[in-house]
């Protein structure tokens, strides 16, 4: 609903994106070649146990002069004729375009013999090249590259062509005028070198591998390709046709290396507009580049001169291929292009160079255009159309017999500047037929077939055995214009109209023709619509019909919404001329080959117009909303926007905005809260949003915004986490006016988190101290079961979620002596209570034993007296193994009381030996208790507040059960009673001679003690009497 970008940069966006759209979809849609209206032609021989012939491999277009007859001829290399003694000699084919194919028969000889040797015409491939003359009786060559000759023992693979001339369909029905054979003279199937070394001369030529024929003035000439001679270096043949026959003019090299010059052949007006030269490719080259050799010849003195060399860039791309001469940028002169079909970015894409001599006397390379499917060897043909569009330069079609397994073919049209390097059209093969293989090896010389002023072609496929014929289309530049008298949209306009006006024209192009114009009426905002027009998707669609030198012209009614709140953004208005072909098929046969509709030249034509019109607002004369607002940004917190969590629900947002300039339309405040703050209240104007994934507030501040205006939003606290120390939030303002100042529109505003949360622990035991005897019998017992309670509490208003209770027990002792482990204590059962409800799936404990806990747990150490005689188990001591209980505690969010955990003991009296006793009578066994927040992470504990820690402890009695059991000898004890009874006596007589015993020192001694015992007395209970003894 609401945005905070900029909407009139936004629209012009949306409009460029359309507009690419559109252009991207009518180039899918192809150029004038037509697809849909193709002739197919497959071999007419198939058989499916024969391998392929081949058919395709060249292709050759012919029309009569008065069109009566037209048809492609297609060569089949590797094709068997009705020849049956002849293995897979090739042939040529006549395929009619409203008819069926048949064979040419231009040699039926067998065994015929030449200077005393024998002609081979098996696997000669006949129909590997063809050139057809564009006149009216055109002279024709067809070659057959592989073409032996036998002398005795020896084979000679020279090649031969085949000369023929066409003056009426019957001269089909005869075989070739004349042969010609250059390469067949026997005294030059070989020769020696300077090295005195043999090689083949001709013997190996293959003369006609590749053809090119041209006329100087009245001369008629051809060039044939022959990359075997020279043991490979290769050669070229200049033939001159004269009333005598033909003139041979052999270029002589020296060169033996396999360069493969004559692989491809190629003439044209390079330098001298008046005069034709010729080119040859050599793909291999010595270093692997490749090269194409430019040639002068003079056809008055025979002679062949080398003028110019092209270079290729990359090794292996087989640069020189293929060759083609096309006048590109109207110059007059051609240029050259070359395929190199192997070129390799990732595994041969292949490419495609174009050299010119425009303004230079020396080829210099114009454009390079690179192929970009892998394994497709763009560039493997290359051939020039002639202007297949009439637009004044003539265009281009790049061959890729290998892309994705069908093969396509690319058209490239001039330009004043030479070529385009973006195609215009991409035929594929499997536009005409699924099993199609190996379309664009060959296409054909452009012929206007069928006399619509048009050129057209014929494009082979030779792996699947197919050859396509494509008609061109007229083509037309068009005019569309959009007019209207409304300068401004008021407020009160509720209409207003418009008038589009479109023409066309054309070289041989249909009188009138239908075509359809989609109008677009402010598609981004949608304040505006067309009644009595068909829509599509963001379209009215208006039919039109467009007559030659007729400007047709249609009125419009444009109707505005009601309630429009957008008076800054214009309303945009285009149309965009497109051709109906559909309303025109309705009365033609869809199948007619000869049915003509044009295609636009877009290069050339003006396809879409577009108006705009802005709203009449109160923002002075120039139209122009300069608006001065200021954003103020705060809460109801202190001043630095602390934050206690969990001390209240809600934190109010104070957002006031103010304008000091003019009014301010569709003016919005956007606020960025961050996912861990809701909010509590959405007012009325204001829409919740997202923005780059965090959550967006969205408030309408007025439309316009006058004056002042302010808002209040209510933040929801209750998710704030502790894990964050704060978080910040940021308002910006969006105006359809231009504000003057940008910085006051933009605020950022952070609120820190603080925590007030601590957690402690207690504990006791169920009882402090046991005695080691049972009490009936006084027996020592060997197993003693006591409980250790620990209970951890929160404090302050925080929430926390879990905390952590980690115990620790004495379970085991060191022998001094003997360094053996002993268990003194057994953990029987852990239980857990906690004080507020909670399912309790997320509260549990674990134990693990650890060594010198005192070590890594920072408890005070007990140090034990050693006049005292008890025995202090406790993980502070080295020689005690411990284990340790960790329990996870959930704890609700109010809870105060987190809960108890209660760990019972069993004490193995069984096992306290004199060595582990050392002499102690008393047991004083001791566990551990520490507790800390574990979630939500990062709250610090308050220091020295709480506990956080605290020991338990239980007393074991064991004096009797382990008293010394040593007897001593009887006489000692009889001797020791005597002497003791003897001490009696004598002390007894002493104390009467001394006069203890009278009784005015009794009276006196009692009467002290009488008085003394008036003051403090304890009475003693024994089994004889009851006395007062003094406490001294």
């Amino acid at each position: 609903m609401y945005s905070h970008i900029n909407t009139t940069r936004l629209s012009t966006i949306v409009n460029l994106i359309l507009l690419i759209i559109i252009t991207l979809l009518s180039v899918i849609q192809a150029y004038n070649l037509n697809i849909d209206k193709a002739k197919i032609f497959s071999h007419p021989h198939k058989y499916s146990h024969h391998r392929g012939s081949y058919f395709g491999f060249t292709v050759a277009l012919y029309n009569s002069p008065n069109y009566e007859d037209q048809f492609v001829l297609v060569g089949a290399p590797r094709a068997n004729t009705t020849q049956t003694l002849v293995v897979e000699p090739g042939t040529v084919y006549k395929c009619m375009l409203n008819s069926n194919c048949n064979e040419w028969q231009l040699d039926n000889t067998f065994g015929e013999t030449h200077d005393a040797g024998t002609i081979i015409r098996d696997h000669s491939w006949l129909g590997a090249s063809m050139s057809v003359e564009n006149v009216e009786n055109p002279r024709v060559v067809i070659c057959a590259p592989r073409w032996k000759i036998k002398w005795k023992y020896d084979w000679y693979m020279n090649g031969i062509c085949y000369y023929a001339e066409i003056n009426a369909n019957q001269s089909f029905d005869h075989s070739y005028i004349e042969r010609i054979m250059s390469f067949t003279n026997k005294r030059e199937q070989t020769a020696i070198d300077s090295n005195n070394n043999g090689y083949y001369k001709y013997g190996m030529g293959l003369l006609g591998f590749s053809l090119s024929t041209f006329r100087n003035g009245e001369k008629w000439n051809a060039v044939l390709g022959g990359p075997g001679a020279y043991s490979s270096y290769g050669t070229t043949v200049v033939l001159s046709h004269s009333q005598l026959g033909f003139n041979h003019v052999i270029p002589d090299f020296d060169e033996v290396s396999s360069t493969y010059l004559g692989y491809s052949m190629t003439s044209g007006k390079y330098f001298n507009i008046n005069h034709i030269q010729f080119a040859a490719g050599a793909p291999r080259n010595t270093d692997m580049t490749g090269r194409v050799r430019v040639f002068y010849y003079d056809d008055y003195k025979y002679i062949v001169e080398a003028i110019d060399t092209l270079k290729g860039t990359q090794k292996g791309e087989y640069f020189g291929a293929a060759l083609t001469s096309c006048d590109v940028d109207n110059d007059g002169k051609d240029e050259i292009i070359v395929g190199a079909p192997m070129w390799t970015k990732n595994g041969d894409e292949g490419s495609v160079y174009i050299f010119t001599t425009k303004n230079s006397k020396k080829f210099k390379l114009l454009l390079q255009i690179k192929g970009e499917v892998k394994d497709a060897r763009f560039g493997t043909s290359v051939a020039c159309l002639g202007d297949i569009d009439r637009d004044g330069y003539q265009d281009i079609a790049v061959g890729a017999p290998y892309e994705n397994n069908y093969g396509a073919v690319y058209i490239f049209n001039g330009n004043q500047t030479g070529l385009s390097s973006s195609w215009s059209q991409r035929i594929f093969g499997n536009d005409f037929s699924h099993t199609m293989r190996g379309f664009g090896l060959s296409i054909s010389e452009p012929r206007d077939i069928d006399g619509n002023g048009y050129l057209d072609v014929a494009i082979g496929a030779y792996l699947s055995g197919h050859a396509v014929v494509i008609k061109s289309q007229p083509v037309v530049s068009v005019d569309i214009k959009i007019y209207t008298k409304q300068m401004k949209i008021r407020n009160d306009t509720v209409s207003f109209p418009i008038r589009i006006c479109s023409s066309f024209k054309g070289v041989r192009s249909p009188r009138s023709f239908n075509t359809s114009i989609k109008l677009k009426v402010d598609a981004l905002h949608e304040r505006a619509y067309i009644i009595n027009l068909k829509r599509e998707d963001r379209f009215y669609i208006m039919p039109s019909k467009l007559s030659r030198g007729v400007n047709t012209c249609e009125n419009i009614t444009i109707l505005l919404k009601e309630r429009n709140l957008n008076m800054i953004d214009p309303v945009e208005i285009s149309a965009l001329l497109t051709l109906d072909p559909e309303l025109e098929t309705s009365s033609v046969s869809s199948d007619n080959f000869y049915f003509d509709y044009p295609v636009i030249n877009k290069n050339i034509s003006k396809t879409e117009d577009n108006i705009t019109l802005e709203f009449a607002v109160d923002c002075g004369d120039d139209n122009i909303c300069h608006s001065n607002i200021l954003l103020n940004f705060t809460t109801d917190l202190d001043n630095e926007n602390h934050f206690v969590i969990g001390s209240k629900n809600t934190v109010k947002l104070f957002i006031d905005i103010q304008n000091y300039g003019e009014s301010a339309y569709q003016t919005f405040v956007h606020i960025l809260i961050p996912e861990s703050i809701g909010l509590a209240n959405n007012p009325v104007n204001c829409e919740p949003t997202r923005s780059s994934g965090i959550p967006e507030i969205i408030c309408n501040m007025g439309n316009p915004l006058v004056n002042r205006h302010n808002l209040t939003l209510e933040l929801v606290m209750k998710q704030a986490r502790s894990i964050d120390n704060h978080v910040d939030l940021y308002a910006f303002v969006t105006t359809q006016s231009q504000n003057l100042n940008l910085n006051p529109t933009k605020q950022n505003l952070t609120i820190y988190f603080d925590d007030n949360v601590d957690i402690a622990v207690s504990g006791n035991a169920y009882e402090t101290s046991y005695s080691c005897f049972n009490n009936e019998n006084k027996q020592k017992l060997e197993i003693i079961k006591f409980q250790h309670v620990y209970q951890v509490h929160k404090f302050g208003v925080t929430p926390i979620m879990q905390s952590h209770l980690a115990i620790s027990i004495p379970t085991h002792i060191i022998d001094d002596k003997t360094k053996k482990k002993i268990e003194i204590a057994k953990i029987h059962r852990t239980d857990i209570s906690l004080h507020e409800f909670t399912d309790g799936q997320n509260s549990y404990c674990v134990q693990e034993k650890i060594n010198n806990t005192y070590q890594t747990l920072n408890y005070p150490k007990i140090n034990t007296n050693p006049n005292n005689y008890t025995l202090y188990i406790n993980c502070t001591n080295p020689l005690i193994i411990c284990t340790t209980i960790s329990c996870f505690l959930e704890t609700s969010s109010n809870a105060l009381t987190i809960g108890n955990v209660a760990i019972t003991m069993e004490l193995q009296l069984r096992n306290f030996t004199d060595n582990v006793m050392n002499g102690t009578s008393t047991i004083y066994f001791e566990s551990t208790g520490v507790v800390n927040i574990t979630l939500p992470t990062g709250i610090i504990q308050k220091p020295n507040e709480k506990l956080d820690y605290t020991q338990v402890a239980t007393t074991f009695d064991s004096s009797i059960a382990f008293a010394s059991t040593y007897h001593f000898p009887i006489w000692i004890i009889v001797v020791s009673v005597i002497l003791g009874i003897l001490l009696l006596v004598l002390l007894t007589f002493g104390l009467i001679k001394l006069g203890f015993f009278n009784r005015k020192k009794k009276e006196e001694l009692e009467t002290l003690k009488s008085n003394e015992d008036k003051k403090h007395s304890i009475i003693l209970e024994t089994t004889s009497s009851r006395e007062m003894l003094d406490k001294d």
